[in-house]
């Protein structure tokens, strides 16, 4: 069952590269109409909130019977979005 779980990880993984390129401009928009008076989240928390609520609805949804509950993300909240800390990738989490 590792195996369809590591192959479900990786077409999640192709899917929600391609989807971050319409969900970003989304979030951004969104961040300037709502998220920012609303909730008072920054934009990194904005786009983070996003991208991690992507990952838990492929996770949970479209490949739910390949990846054990255990396994999966859970869905944050829209209250929780300013207390989200983001992340970031930088060169040095390379080396």
């Amino acid at each position: 069952m590792k195996f369809f779980e590591g192959v479900a990880w990786f077409l999640i993984l192709i899917l929600r590269g391609l989807l971050l390129w319409f969900l970003l401009p989304i979030s951004g928009v969104a961040w300037v109409t709502i998220h920012i008076w609303a909730q008072h989240a920054s934009f990194e928390q904005t786009r983070s909130w996003y991208d991690l609520n992507l990952t838990a609805t492929l996770a949970s949804g479209l490949f739910r019977f390949m990846i054990s509950a255990s396994h999966r993300p859970s869905f944050i909240s829209i209250g929780q979005m300013n207390q989200l800390i983001p992340h970031r990738i930088s060169l040095v989490d390379f080396a």
